[in-house]
């Protein structure tokens, strides 16, 4: 029993710190400040998949051009 409220000691404050640190970081920003932060970060991840799947289509069409044109073995896909 000695343990649990040894732990439970330590981890109330913990918690109302971090909960105290949020919710003052949240409430910096004002409303028009929290939607020009989402569209951002929803242009930035939007960018980012964007090249993902640029990369990862043309890494697709090559190893379907080498199938085409006979390099049936997988090691020869890969090291190309």
């Amino acid at each position: 029993m000695e343990r649990i409220t040894s732990h439970a000691s330590y981890g109330v404050p913990l918690a109302t710190t971090v909960t105290t640190s949020i919710y003052s970081f949240l409430d910096h920003f004002s409303h028009d400040e929290w939607y020009a932060i989402g569209i951002a970060t929803g242009v930035f991840f939007g960018l980012i998949s964007l090249v993902a799947n640029i990369y990862f289509q043309r890494q697709r069409n090559r190893i379907l051009e080498q199938q085409k044109n006979g390099a049936k073995d997988a090691s020869k896909i890969a090291a190309g």
